[in-house]
């Protein structure tokens, strides 16, 4: 399944689930980062792609920009 399907449909869980507006805009913005730094990084595009290397690949390069990793 593409990460850009999950992507879509977990928003619409969001709202489905009457999230806030803030949160769910905190979890876009996030969720779309990750799937930016697959997408450049490692060229990932499927999650079944997907592998603990790539999401310590991310969470070093959030510490690396002083940024947090939750």
């Amino acid at each position: 399944m593409l990460l850009e399907d999950v992507y879509k449909e977990f928003l619409i869980d969001l709202e489905i689930k009457n999230y806030s507006i803030r949160t769910i805009k905190g979890y876009r913005n996030n969720y779309r980062a990750f799937l930016n730094f697959l997408i450049n990084e490692f060229e990932v595009t499927e999650v079944e792609e997907v592998n603990t290397s790539h999401i310590k690949a991310y969470l070093r390069n959030l510490k690396d920009k002083g940024l947090s990793e939750t």
